[in-house]
């Protein structure tokens, strides 16, 4: 699923938990498993980018100490490929260059991206620390609203109970 409908879905279940008269246990219930389904699709997708980087770098480093062993051969004058050769180490000494380079360039990318997905995992949590501080403010109203419900239910009982006795006395 896209992280985009994650978060419209997220931002859904937000307005619907303001806005209905529904059982408001089961609506924290599905704001906290969305929550938790959208942290866990963005840190495997950061893992995977970590992998794929990660797998580019090792494969750029068995090519260079391909070419690297390939020049510590000795060559002798006398060999009639000596020429050859030689000019086949100039090449792979340019493409050594040439590789030194998107090796760098990539490991720079790997670390802006990396920067970028820690940047976006530091906003997640810090959604997660305000979802969490307001799930528990709701819930105090929530108690809250239970007691002077019932406060006022007795009261309501209270003063039904006394005018039924004042209708007795008279």
């Amino acid at each position: 699923m896209d992280v985009t409908q994650y978060k419209s879905d997220f931002v859904k279940y937000i307005d619907e938990f303001f806005n209905s008269d529904e059982s408001k246990n089961s609506s924290i219930k599905e704001l906290k498993s969305k929550k938790q389904d959208l942290f866990y699709y963005q840190s495997k997708k950061l893992a995977k980018s970590d992998k794929r980087n990660a797998e580019m770098i090792r494969n750029k480093r068995v090519l260079l100490s391909n070419y690297i062993s390939a020049s510590t051969e000795k060559l002798t004058p006398q060999d009639e490929y000596y020429q050859t050769r030689v000019e086949r180490e100039i090449l792979l000494g340019q493409i050594f260059g040439e590789e030194k380079e998107k090796i760098k360039s990539a490991k720079q990318d790997y670390q802006a991206q990396r920067k970028v997905m820690a940047d976006k995992i530091e906003v997640l949590k810090l959604q997660y620390n305000t979802l969490v501080s307001d799930n528990k403010r709701i819930e105090a109203e929530l108690q809250h609203y239970h007691r002077v419900k019932s406060e006022f239910d007795v009261f309501k009982t209270n003063k039904k109970l006394t005018e039924e006795e004042k209708q007795k006395r008279n």
